[in-house]
């Protein structure tokens, strides 16, 4: 298929040349065609009697490609398109027979082998009425290379369709993440930055520390998180910071694990998984009144990421039908870029609210 894109590609921003490329590749194909019919036809005779064709049978390809074609597909007067597309054959039929006649044969007898005397010329009233010969021979030859181009051309339409039909999900892909990137980033700084206000407010001597781990987040956020993907690396390294940012609020009340065991280097959606932890921290973690705790584990394997967060709930944690705020967000955008290759559970029990994440990583753009 590379070779045929590359072919379309030139005639779509070569379109003159292309036109012209084809209209000599089929007077060529007609006249190697016609040389190999009998003994005493030559090259010369043959190239005559394909250029004279070739003059009804270029109008007769236009007509049928940009304006018979269209007008059918668009249902628009079809009878009256038909029988006028039958009558522009027919007259382009009888005009191909004039010419074969009054141009293409005077021209072609000093290079044959005839010696037989010139048979007197058709009149035209003839020529217009002998339907048999006008259908049998000449409809052929004015209509076969123009369903040929007709052919070329409707696969050609087919193909730019198809190429716009994926530029326009690309480009939509593109927006709808945008959008759901613009939800999650402002909420997902503004936690933050309220962490750091209230270790200001106290004086402690974390708020340097919280600062420079600040600055990260924010170089990860407004530059790292416009690529599509990303290390999954540089995602762990984002969700290290802002647990480190969250456990300050806790002192020693929280229990915290963080678990990572990256055996294959991937690539995945910027701030996916440090959502499902922020999302573990505000709407479990704040609403634990005793002994808060939370578990976080990544693990990468054959082409697979695994996420997995447990974290203590309280009795009033908001929710939704998809399990959790913030995570109807998560699974849209999962959606968006892996269709069919991820699964996102959510699970609850008394105590704790689970969250499993598996994502089947394959070679994509966004």
């Amino acid at each position: 298929m590379g070779m045929v894109n590359t072919f379309l590609n030139y005639c779509k921003t070569h379109r003159v040349q292309a036109h012209l490329f084809f209209w000599v590749a089929m007077l060529l194909l007609s006249v190697s065609t016609d040389f190999f019919e009998g003994p005493s036809w030559s090259f010369m005779s043959s190239l005559i009697y394909a250029l004279v064709l070739l003059i009804t049978q270029i109008p007769t390809a236009y007509f049928l490609a940009y304006f018979v074609i269209p007008r059918l597909s668009s249902h628009k007067k079809i009878i009256t398109t038909t029988l006028l597309a039958i009558l522009v054959c027919y007259l382009l039929s009888v005009f191909a027979r004039i010419l074969v006649v009054y141009v293409a044969e005077p021209l072609v007898l000093p290079f044959t082998q005839c010696t037989d005397p010139l048979e007197p010329k058709e009149p035209l009233s003839e020529i217009a009425t002998d339907l048999y010969k006008l259908f049998k021979v000449y409809v052929y030859h004015t209509l076969s290379i123009p369903f040929l181009f007709l052919t070329v051309k409707l696969f050609k339409d087919q193909y730019d369709i198809r190429e716009k039909a994926i530029r326009l999900e690309k480009e939509k892909i593109a927006t709808e993440l945008k959008l759901l990137k613009n939800q999650l980033n402002p909420h997902f700084l503004f936690n933050t930055l309220n962490n750091i206000y209230s270790l200001s407010i106290v004086g402690s001597p974390h708020t340097s520390d919280a600062i420079f781990r600040l600055s990260e987040m924010l170089d990860h956020v407004l530059y790292k998180s416009q690529h599509p993907l990303i290390p999954i690396r540089e995602e762990v390294q984002l969700i290290e910071n802002y647990c480190s940012l969250e456990r300050l609020r806790y002192t020693d009340s929280l229990q915290f694990k963080l678990d990572i065991d990256i055996r294959q280097e991937l690539e995945v959606p910027p701030l996916i998984l440090v959502s499902v932890v922020e999302n573990a921290f505000k709407h479990g973690l704040s609403n634990t009144k005793d002994n808060p705790a939370i578990s976080i584990k990544v693990t990468t394997g054959e082409d697979v990421v695994t996420f997995d967060v447990v974290n203590t709930v309280g009795d009033n944690m908001p929710e939704t039908r998809n399990g959790k705020i913030g995570l109807l967000n998560i699974r849209q955008q999962l959606e968006l870029i892996y269709p069919g290759d991820y699964v996102l559970d959510v699970a609850r029990d008394d105590d704790y609210f689970k969250v499993h994440l598996a994502i089947r990583i394959k070679t994509r753009q966004v």
